[in-house]
């Protein structure tokens, strides 16, 4: 019998975090979340506002999301990504 991680997003979780790290000419980034010390990776066609948030990169404005976490390939996903206000 094999035993579910409870770290894994298989329904969708909404979360908030901030960017840590974005490339621009690969178009990904990484979502940092304090609650669970995980980066989720998002591509930028899961991001409404893409070329906002370029924007607020390259001016290195904090960048505070909303998003789905999911599970991907490759670890934790983050997918519906929106900008929101900081609190």
């Amino acid at each position: 019998m094999r035993i579910r991680d409870p770290r894994s997003y298989e329904e969708k979780t909404t979360m908030r975090g901030f960017v840590r790290t974005l490339d621009v000419a690969k178009r990904f980034g990484f979502i940092k979340v304090d609650e669970t010390r995980k980066d989720f990776f998002f591509h930028s066609s899961d991001v409404e506002e893409w070329e906002v948030m370029v924007s607020m990169y390259k001016d290195e404005i904090k960048i505070n999301v909303e998003f789905d976490a999911t599970s991907g390939p490759k670890g934790p996903r983050a997918a519906e990504v929106s900008i929101v206000e900081s609190e």
